[in-house]
């Protein structure tokens, strides 16, 4: 559920899509992600065998599927980034910072408490900040050419090098059009 939501469905719209994003051209791609993508990594065994990202229900399990989807959106913009050159067509990935919503509503009391108590207090913004970066990289004039890339606080922020490495996004892309039924 968790590659499916956060990484295949956002490839396959993208895929579906791409042709009229040329056709209207100057485009964008804006892809969500988490800075939690630096916790993930990419298990192309457990992928193929199992069609998900790892293994285990718990809370933790739950937390590393849910770093790794984020690593997906990253390199799945490197990716889509190196295909679009020269269509006028950019992408980027982001980080929308911890933000008030409903997404941790699954979780257990205990970590909800904690959750609550010390990262929505402190450091979670309300929606209309955390949508900031999103738009930042959906409108700002002249990013064209950081296509690819991946900011946060509506800055270009530098990803660790397994999320930019040319051959772990291809491999990406061709396990996700398999899994899309496109390959």
């Amino acid at each position: 559920m968790i590659l499916g939501v956060n990484h295949i469905g956002s490839f396959l719209l993208t895929n579906l899509l791409l042709e009229r994003l040329k056709e209207c051209a100057p485009s964008r791609v804006v892809n969500v992600s988490s800075c939690g993508h630096d916790l993930g990594t990419i298990d192309f065994d457990c992928i193929n065998t199992h069609k998900k990202l790892a293994l285990g229900s718990s809370d933790v399990n739950l937390f590393r599927a849910y770093a790794h989807s984020k690593l997906c959106n990253v390199l799945f913009t490197h990716e889509l980034a190196k295909r679009l050159e020269g269509t006028n067509v950019t992408c980027y990935s982001l980080h929308p910072g911890s933000v008030r919503t409903e997404l941790t509503r699954d979780i257990n009391e205990w970590h909800m408490r904690i959750i609550k108590a010390i990262i929505s207090k402190f450091w979670a913004t309300d929606p209309v900040s955390g949508a900031q970066t999103t738009l930042y990289c959906a409108l700002h004039e002249n990013i064209e050419h950081l296509s690819g890339r991946y900011f946060s606080d509506c800055q270009l922020v530098q990803v660790k090098p397994e999320a930019r490495d040319d051959g772990v996004a291809k491999k990406l892309w061709d396990a996700s059009e398999k899994l899309c039924g496109m390959a």
